[in-house]
């Protein structure tokens, strides 16, 4: 038992099966020849010359003069310290082959990267969500990732209800970022207070009696809107895309703008 675990062990180090029975067998005496360790260690008899030669390669075996040859092992003190020694000095040559290898090819991936990187997807720009998690997370995101200015025309139903939105509105508008909104109007004493709580908070707000469509322009970048899905029978559902193009964002702000003018101020009414 012990003896398998001590092969174990010279295997673990970087010797094969063969190896380190043949290493253990030679330890039994001073010295064999290859006949005498093949009968004692059972290793393949046409194998037992390139083992022996192998372990004298490695530092584990002597090989005495004379005829027949004879075959000890080395101290595994000194036998360990050279194994200890030969793969430091394979490792230090792999690492300085790996360092100049690196250098060359980081002179010939970069450029490819760099230039791989300006080539986009035809519609790489265009994000299409349905899960209504994944939705609320992705539009918390956008909010915080904001710059400047958010336009957005709010309606029901929502995915994130006012009052679930609030803190997050708050931090957006803490680091003074425009928030305008136009809302469709709503017949509750909820929406009425929400709308108070978000215009108290700093963002800007008019409300119409019917807006077509819901969405939210960030720095006049990237859009977020819904549409509705076809009637299947399961009730209403919407599709939410997320694109980033200039000129799509051109188009929401006018229509933003033109219900803006026609909107009424909801402190007013």
């Amino acid at each position: 038992m012990k003896n398998n675990i001590t092969q174990e062990y010279l295997i673990q180090i970087g010797l094969n099966s063969y190896e380190a029975k043949a290493y253990l067998g030679l330890l039994r005496r001073r010295s064999f020849t290859a006949p005498e360790l093949w009968k004692i260690t059972k290793i393949p008899r046409s194998r037992v010359y390139d083992i022996l030669s192998s372990l004298n390669e490695k530092g584990f075996v002597s090989i005495l003069p004379g005829k027949p040859r004879r075959f000890c092992a080395l101290d595994p003190l000194i036998a360990l310290k050279n194994l200890q020694v030969s793969v430091e000095r394979e490792i230090s040559a792999k690492k300085e082959h790996l360092d100049s290898v690196t250098l060359e090819l980081q002179s010939l991936l970069i450029p490819l990267y760099k230039k791989g990187q300006k080539v986009r997807n035809p519609i790489e720009y265009i994000e299409i969500l349905n899960d209504p998690g994944q939705i609320g997370k992705r539009f918390k995101e956008l909010q915080l990732s904001c710059k400047k200015e958010m336009m957005a025309f709010v309606k029901p139903p929502y995915v994130i209800s006012q009052k679930e939105n609030l803190p997050t509105e708050k931090k957006v508008l803490k680091k003074d970022i425009a928030i305008r909104a136009v809302y469709e109007e709503e017949n509750s004493d909820e929406f009425r207070t929400y709308l108070k709580l978000g215009i108290e908070e700093g963002e800007k707000a008019r409300v119409v009696k019917t807006i077509p469509i819901k969405f939210v322009l960030f720095d006049m970048k990237k859009v977020i809107y819904a549409l509705e899905d076809p009637d299947l029978g399961n009730g209403r559902t919407f599709t939410y895309f997320i694109v980033e193009h200039k000129e799509l964002a051109k188009l929401f702000k006018a229509a933003f703008e033109y219900y803006w003018k026609t909107g009424s101020d909801p402190l007013k009414r």
